[in-house]
C-alpha cells in the first residue's frame, strides 16, 4: 500500500502557491543559494532588503601601524627619561659638565627623532602641540649648555 504525504513531496510550493523551480540534482550549492536569495528578495518589501555593503572588517586597522605607534610611544619615553636624567645630573653637585655632555649629545641625537615624528603627525593631533613644547625645551637647553651658562653653577 502506497501511503502519500504531501509533506514529503519533491515539488514544493511557495507561500503564494507558485510551484518553487525544481533543481537538477547535480546543481552545485552557489547556484541553489543564489536562486533561494532571489525568491526571499522578491518577497520582501523594498524597504526591507538587506543593505548591501563591501568593507573588510580590520578597516582602517593595520598591523603594522600599531607597531608605528608602539615605536613612537617608546621613542618618546626614552627621549623624555633623557630630558629627566638631564635634569637630575644638571642639579647633582657632584657632577661636572664634562659628565653631563654626553646626556646633551644624547638630547640632541633623540630630538632628532622625535622631530621626526612630530612632522609626520597630523595638524590637529593632540601630541603633537606636547611636543612641540617639549622639542622647544630640549633646543633651549642644549643651546645653554653649549654656551656655557650653566659653568657658574
Amino acid at each position: 500500500m502506497n501511503i502519500i504525504r504531501p509533506e514529503l513531496s519533491t515539488t514544493k510550493k511557495l507561500d503564494d502557491n507558485r510551484p518553487m523551480e525544481s533543481h537538477h540534482p547535480k546543481a552545485d550549492f552557489k547556484t541553489i543559494l543564489d536562486d533561494s536569495i532571489k525568491i526571499s528578495e522578491q518577497k520582501l518589501p523594498s524597504s526591507h532588503k538587506p543593505l548591501k555593503a563591501n568593507f573588510s572588517p580590520l578597516a582602517g586597522i593595520s598591523p603594522l601601524s600599531y607597531i608605528d605607534k608602539t615605536k613612537n610611544i617608546e621613542k618618546i619615553e626614552n627621549f623624555l627619561n633623557t630630558l629627566d636624567s638631564y635634569h637630575q645630573k644638571l642639579g647633582d653637585q657632584v657632577r661636572t659638565l664634562k659628565d653631563i655632555g654626553p646626556v646633551v649629545d644624547k638630547i640632541a641625537t633623540e630630538s632628532e627623532s622625535i622631530t621626526e615624528l612630530y612632522e609626520s603627525l597630523p595638524k590637529n593631533d593632540a601630541l603633537k602641540q606636547i611636543l612641540n613644547e617639549v622639542l622647544i625645551i630640549s633646543s633651549m637647553e642644549i643651546a645653554k649648555f653649549n654656551r656655557g651658562d650653566y659653568i657658574d653653577i
